[in-house]
């Protein structure tokens, strides 16, 4: 069989060719318009996994986006907040690249929810106080007026006051406690009755008030600083762009550059950035510059080895330009069949560089062995893959379906490097 399909090929070697150039073009196309990048770490893992879904929920509640900390060192606390302020100003009027800007924190909810704050002692005597006017906040509006007003203030002074002969020296303290808070009620309903008699006749409230200002915690408009002022910290999160590789790219450069111009502006301070996001688009920039050094070194490596042990150029040239055909062709499949690179399987293409020109240097010396005794090129090559054909496709099968078994993990980084790389491995056998 494999005589038949070489005896069909080197038939019309121009047809053969120009179809194989032509579906790498379209390979190529394909590639450059479909094939998706996934760089989250969660997206190695199997989204079915108990641990897995657990996670999900977790940034489902909580959301996945983490934050970008901008630190500001500086001399003294008056330049650190000008700096501050000025990239909070930036950052602010670039809503499309950033998002969740913290500097100045906010204190109107918290203001709202101020008896949070309170300590238990003074809840409670809210508690109490509003268990007294619950008539008049339920619109029980009877026995309200000045008379009986008056006589309930009294009686119920009259019921709270000590007896002021005791032998018990908590006596004292029992009075001085009764002078200043029992009387309260009293003091403000005769203070409210005066009031009305004056010519303006200005209203003032019966009712003792619920919290003192004094008690009210403080929330001060400040930024966030330490050590003395002279540290501050600001806090922000990037958009992402799904189509690029690493896809808060844009917006980290971006906050970049807007840091290296605050940072010729405040010559005093410096500016420096940290978090998960500058991290991990900091490794996969590496990542990718490094993989793409490394596929191109191998390939030239591999060249230069082929040439040095065959002794010219023309071969390895040929068995290059068809391997870069099967890898062209290998990216058309993974944009196919998977459809992304993931941080793990983005490393398929120096793998196809390894393995995949092996097939090639194996024809390549069975053909130069034969070619001496066939009567032309074209029967030496019938003849070459009838002789070892066999043994290459037995070895591109096998190497590939040892890829494609890591499709069997749970771990999902694995399991599509594999299947990637063991298709990739087919085509180029092809």
């Amino acid at each position: 069989m494999l005589r038949w399909m070489a005896a069909g090929v080197t038939r019309w070697p121009r047809a053969v060719v120009g179809c194989a150039v032509t579906l790498a073009v379209l390979a190529v196309l394909v590639t450059t318009f479909r094939l998706g990048f996934k760089t989250s770490r969660l997206d190695l893992l199997n989204p079915r996994s108990a641990y897995n879904q657990r996670w999900l929920a977790y940034l489902d509640e909580f959301g996945e986006d983490d934050d970008v900390l901008v630190v500001v060192d500086g001399p003294s606390a008056t330049e650190v907040t000008a700096a501050i302020d000025d990239l909070g100003d930036r950052l602010g009027r670039e809503s499309n690249l950033f998002f969740d800007l913290l500097y100045r924190p906010d204190f109107a909810e918290a203001r709202s929810k101020g008896l949070h704050y309170l300590p238990l002692k003074t809840l409670v005597r809210i508690e109490r106080r509003l268990a007294e006017i619950e008539p008049v906040l339920t619109g029980q509006r009877q026995g309200l007026g000045a008379t009986a007003l008056l006589q309930a203030a009294v009686e119920r002074t009259q019921s709270a006051a000590p007896p002021l002969a005791s032998s018990d020296p908590r006596a004292s303290l029992e009075v001085a406690a009764f002078d200043d808070t029992s009387l309260d009620a009293l003091t403000l309903l005769l203070r409210g009755m005066t009031a009305s008699l004056d010519d303006d006749a200005r209203y003032e409230s019966p009712w003792p008030t619920l919290v003192s200002p004094s008690e009210l915690p403080k929330f001060e408009d400040e930024r966030i600083l330490a050590d003395d002022g002279r540290l501050g910290f600001l806090l922000v999160k990037l958009r992402k762009d799904e189509s690029q590789f690493t896809g808060n790219a844009p917006a980290l450069g971006r906050l970049r550059a807007i840091v290296a111009d605050a940072s010729r502006l405040h010559g005093r301070v410096r500016i420096g950035l940290t978090g998960m996001p500058v991290l991990e688009n900091d490794e996969m920039q590496s990542s990718q510059k490094d993989m793409m050094r490394a596929s191109v070194l191998s390939l030239f490596g591999v060249a230069a080895l082929f040439m040095a042990g065959f002794g010219g150029w023309r071969y390895p040239a040929l068995c290059v330009l068809t391997l870069l055909v099967g890898m062209a062709w290998s990216f058309a499949y993974v944009t196919l069949a998977v459809g992304h690179l993931n941080i793990l399987s983005v490393s398929f293409g120096v793998i196809l560089i390894g393995l995949g020109i092996d097939f090639g240097i194996h024809f390549v010396a069975g053909y130069l062995q034969r070619r001496p005794d066939a009567t032309d090129s074209r029967d030496a090559l019938i003849d070459t893959a009838g002789g070892v054909g066999p043994g290459i496709i037995t070895g591109g099968v096998t190497t590939a379906i040892a890829f494609f078994t890591a499709a069997l993990t749970q771990f999902t980084g694995v399991a599509e490097l594999g299947v990637i790389a063991g298709g990739g491995i087919l085509l180029c056998v092809l």
